[in-house]
């Protein structure tokens, strides 16, 4: 539990239901309740989550089950706290997603 512990202390982020931390990250991304640079953050913070459920359900679909694993510990992770911070970050973690669009973009040539 040391991740969660530091976590928590040193950035104050404890667990939160997941669709709690939605609606806190939504209403600093669109309810003018922060400055702009960071409301523009938690804007792109939402879409990588977004990116994040499509490309679980396209690894679920393809029953690729150990990436759907790894990508949905880390949505977990992320879309638990109060609201999203280092979604889009952690995209760049995100091998599957790269190696689908790696593989799409050979079809496609």
């Amino acid at each position: 539990m040391a991740w969660k512990h530091a976590q928590e202390r040193g950035w104050y982020r404890e667990f939160h239901a997941p669709w709690e931390a939605w609606q806190h990250t939504w209403r600093a991304a669109f309810e003018h309740t922060q400055a702009t640079g960071y409301a523009l953050m938690c804007q792109a913070e939402l879409l990588a989550m977004v990116g994040g459920v499509v490309l679980l359900g396209v690894l679920l679909r393809l029953r690729r089950w150990p990436e759907a694993v790894y990508i949905g510990l880390s949505l977990w992770a992320l879309g638990t706290p109060y609201w999203y911070t280092s979604v889009p970050r952690a995209t760049l973690l995100w091998w599957p997603l790269w190696t689908l669009l790696a593989a799409w973009s050979l079809r496609r040539a």
